[in-house]
């Protein structure tokens, strides 16, 4: 049984792996959608409002997670330094 859970296991996170590699694919796709309706001049200006603001939103998630990720990757180095150094005593 313990196979069987560890090979589903690793078929969820393949799935999962591809699902992350297309939708980052058709990130960059949208973003470049809505940069294309913000400079189009002849887009409704709430069409290019909208845009504008998915963009700055979107770029202020990432920028977010991108630091929560480095902050998290510093306290888990630091924490295996501590712990490393318990190890000796």
């Amino acid at each position: 049984m313990p196979a069987v859970q560890a090979a589903l296991k690793q078929e969820q996170a393949s799935n999962l792996a591809g699902v992350t590699r297309r939708s980052v694919a058709a990130m960059t796709d949208a973003l470049s959608t809505l940069r294309e309706i913000t400079r189009n001049a002849e887009a409704p200006w709430a069409a290019r409002v909208s845009a504008a603001r998915a963009i700055l939103e979107c770029g202020l998630r990432f920028t977010e997670a991108l630091d929560l990720a480095e902050r998290v990757a510093a306290l888990e180095e630091k924490r295996g330094e501590i712990e490393g150094d318990n190890v000796d005593d």
